[in-house]
């Protein structure tokens, strides 16, 4: 009798949520090569002064079309300008812009769907109508239309890209909230007094918040990769400003007699990408009770 009291009485040790959320992270190896990958560009794109060996948009016409050597180890492109700088710099452009476009996606539809969310009624409907309406556009094309309003440039670019990618946020938190606000404790916050607008962000949006973090991760590979379409298309990034799309844009025309030009911007965006979509895979794991007490 006594062994059997001892055994109820020893509860197993607490775990930390937080190791639960590094276990369930970094459990697959495939998730860490993505965060290592993202790392490096974070590095070349914040350290391009002193990483990249020349100026990237000084031509140097003499020296056009050169092939890989050790003065150049990705040779030179049409007017002489060394690429391994350009590719370098473009890191910084493409992560920047990624980055920024999502922040101002994920700012405006969060706000959105909130607002939508916990008043409901007429204002809701109204909103919610409007987010319909954006979805009903595939996002690249809305992209392209409100950029070639907008026109080149990279702040340009950032509100086409967040305009663009706002409604899934909206329409995401809008379901979030329209759950969240029925539980107890908002219901008493309500009862004591406090505003609507404390209600919702130190109330509603921090429950809400774990599925947008999943969905800013997974988003960044999308932005990065729209822009580069965009800067392909030539409605993107201002010349000479290095950019991996308009960089494979210049480089497709020379295939045959100079195929690095365009499949060496093609290679890191597709690395960038898969990379994001992989680290946002795996905060999805870490975040989602369900996935993570599987693992």
């Amino acid at each position: 009798m006594t062994e059997d009291r001892n055994s109820f009485a020893e509860a197993p040790p607490r775990v930390s949520i937080w190791k639960h959320y590094y276990h369930a992270f970094f459990s697959r190896k495939i998730v860490v090569v993505g965060l290592v990958l993202i790392l490096i560009n974070i590095i070349a794109a914040i350290f391009a002064p002193w990483l990249a060996p020349y100026d990237p948009n000084l031509p140097d016409p003499e020296n056009a079309m050169l092939p890989p050597s050790w003065k150049h180890p990705l040779g030179t492109d049409t007017i002489g300008r060394d690429y391994l700088s350009r590719m370098i710099y473009g890191a910084r452009t493409s992560i920047t812009i990624g980055l920024a476009a999502v922040g101002v996606a994920a700012a405006l539809g969060v706000t959105l769907g909130l607002v939508a969310g916990y008043f409901g009624g007429w204002t809701g409907t109204i909103i919610m109508r409007v987010i319909d309406a954006l979805m009903a556009f595939p996002m690249i094309m809305l992209i392209l239309l409100i950029a070639a309003i907008l026109g080149q440039g990279m702040l340009n670019i950032i509100v086409s890209l967040g305009v663009g990618m706002m409604a899934s946020y909206a329409r995401m938190v809008y379901g979030q909230v329209i759950s969240v606000k029925q539980n107890e404790y908002v219901t008493a916050a309500r009862v004591i007094g406090a505003s609507p607008g404390r209600i919702m962000f130190y109330h509603v949006l921090p429950n809400c918040l774990a599925p947008v973090i999943v969905m800013m991760s997974l988003a960044l590979g999308g932005a990065i990769l729209a822009e580069a379409g965009l800067s392909f298309l030539g409605i993107g990034i201002n010349p000479p400003t290095p950019a991996w799309g308009a960089m494979v844009n210049m480089g497709y025309k020379y295939l045959l007699s100079d195929p690095l030009l365009s499949i060496v911007p093609g290679f890191a965006i597709m690395i960038l990408v898969f990379a994001f979509n992989m680290v946002g895979d795996g905060l999805r794991d870490a975040l989602d009770p369900r996935l993570r007490g599987t693992l």
